[in-house]
């Protein structure tokens, strides 16, 4: 996963799953309840993931704090820059 260090393939990462969301209940008849059990787990599970893969590979945060802690709302909001702006 170490591909995620490079911004332009973790913006794919992050923007795909939610497109395929909005494509399934636009298009191809998604209940609303399935929706938004996929937007909660998006926004907890995977973005999560994902963002603390990036963290990881950037050599910000540690790999073992991904597994210690329960998934606080804003917890990456103090790594914005590194996150989104910084390649």
């Amino acid at each position: 996963m170490k591909i995620v260090k490079n911004i332009w393939v973790y913006y794919m990462l992050i923007l795909f799953p939610l497109a395929g969301l909005f494509i399934g209940l636009k298009y191809l008849g998604m209940s609303s309840i399935l929706f938004a059990v996929g937007i909660i787990l998006y926004a907890t599970v995977y973005r999560s993931f994902i963002d603390h893969k990036r963290l990881y590979y950037k050599n910000i945060l540690p790999e073992k704090e991904n597994y210690n802690r329960v998934i606080p709302a804003g917890f990456y909001a103090r790594y914005f820059k590194e996150l989104y702006l910084k390649p």
